[in-house]
């Protein structure tokens, strides 16, 4: 079993807390702030492209790009000049699972519609009042570990997914 497959199984079996879900258009010149980020970004790139910088590596991120970028990761991003870029992501915490682990994780989604549709739905349930909390909190998680799950299994060792870092994180439990 690799280290990502390790992760993976942890986030499997534990609780995912969703904080937040958005899609938003980014035109160019934009860049955000240099920032240690406190919650796990699960990012989907709908048109145009970006670049990523994880500590001094930057990657070139395009349209049907998904990118996991984990919490504690000191990062900063940015849409070059006239260009633009359409994100759907979603925030979310796991308290049993801590990384150590300073990179970003790339893969080309296999399904870019089924991604889409994967990714809408968290979005949607989060904006929901239709079901109870609980019942949009449970659904949204299922969402995210399908999401997390397809991933993950699907990482190619061979290209080149790390922005940063060695390929095996070092995982941790919190108490």
């Amino acid at each position: 079993m690799t280290g990502f497959d390790d992760y993976l199984a942890r986030l499997l079996n534990s609780r995912i807390f969703i904080t937040n879900a958005e899609t938003r258009r980014f035109e160019g010149p934009f860049s955000t702030k240099s920032q240690v980020i406190k919650t796990n970004r699960f990012i989907c790139v709908l048109q145009g492209s970006l670049f990523y910088q994880v500590a001094d590596k930057e990657a070139d991120i395009k349209k049907g790009t998904i990118i996991y970028v984990p919490a504690t990761v000191h990062r900063v991003w940015r849409v070059a000049p006239q260009k633009s870029c359409t994100l759907i992501w979603n925030e979310f915490t796991t308290p049993a699972v801590e990384t150590r682990w300073d990179k970003l994780v790339i893969n080309d989604a296999i399904n870019l519609p089924l991604e889409k549709t994967s990714f809408q739905r968290v979005l949607d349930l989060f904006e929901s009042k239709k079901h109870s909390k609980t019942s949009r909190r449970l659904v949204i998680e299922g969402e995210i570990k399908a999401i997390l799950g397809r991933f993950f299994s699907t990482l190619d060792f061979n290209q080149p997914h790390v922005a940063q870092g060695n390929l095996q994180p070092q995982l941790g439990e919190k108490a």
